[in-house]
């Protein structure tokens, strides 16, 4: 049987409220952005984003910052080209986009595996 490719998750929080203002006043990021962001990358990977409203907390400058987000997940070939891909979209595009710092991204590696419902027929 021929090895399948390895396999990564690829896992980006993405914010719902941009960054404060001058005024300290963070706003709703449009959700126009997130849909304009799922159909880029299924242009070129399969993607879900996931509206569950988590909470992350993560250090700027050694201070603890709040965000809440919705998650962007696709499963892709661990390849340099699929990660570097990734890397330049998250810097080009992402970090733009939502007027972000830096977009945090995790690359986790899997065993994917399709589980058929035996009493549906294919």
């Amino acid at each position: 049987m021929p090895r399948s490719p390895k396999q990564v998750a690829v896992l980006v929080p993405l914010p719902i409220l941009y960054d404060e203002d001058k005024h300290g006043v963070r706003k709703s990021i449009e959700d126009e952005k997130f849909w304009q962001t799922l159909k880029e990358v299924n242009e070129k990977f399969d993607a879900t984003l996931h509206w569950n409203g988590a909470t992350g907390i993560w250090k700027y400058a050694g201070c603890p910052v709040k965000d809440d987000i919705h998650l962007l997940a696709a499963v892709i070939r661990d390849t340099s080209s699929n990660r570097e891909w990734w890397r330049r979209y998250a810097k080009r595009v992402l970090c733009n986009r939502f007027i972000q710092k830096a977009i945090f991204i995790t690359f986790v590696r899997v065993k994917a595996e399709l589980i058929w419902n035996e009493r549906i027929q294919r």
